[in-house]
């Protein structure tokens, strides 16, 4: 993995989203695998989708009309569409446990602060 993809992986989450009041984030590991592999897709695009779409399934079953709509360009709409077709998010799990790897989420990287949301530990380059 490399230093620019796990800097995408540890963007902060709302702090909704972190302190128990939003439990349909914690179900969205098997989107965040096949959306993170988009390579068009990186932080900033990745919390337009997060802030448009009530879940990630959503956007990832999202048209490219949709994707659009939410704020993504056309190129990174298209790029998200053409990995729906390549990538099945089950089985896209079930060949990183087969190989040994664990996929976590970012809210499982960041213990919340006392408020309940998130502080950034991560440094700007």
């Amino acid at each position: 993995m490399t230093a620019g993809r796990w800097r995408s992986l540890c963007v902060l989450l709302p702090c909704s989203a972190v302190d128990g009041t939003d439990d349909t984030r914690t179900d969205d590991l098997p989107y965040w695998v096949p959306l993170h592999r988009v390579y068009r897709l990186g932080s900033a695009r990745f919390a337009v989708l997060e802030r448009s779409f009530p879940t990630l399934e959503d956007a990832w079953r999202a048209s490219r009309d949709e994707l659009i709509a939410a704020g993504l360009d056309a190129s990174t709409a298209t790029a998200v569409m053409r990995a729906h077709e390549e990538i099945d998010p089950a089985a896209e799990l079930e060949r990183l446990a087969a190989s040994g790897v664990r996929p976590i989420a970012r809210f499982d990287l960041i213990p919340p602060t006392r408020s309940g949301c998130v502080r950034s530990t991560m440094r700007r380059r």
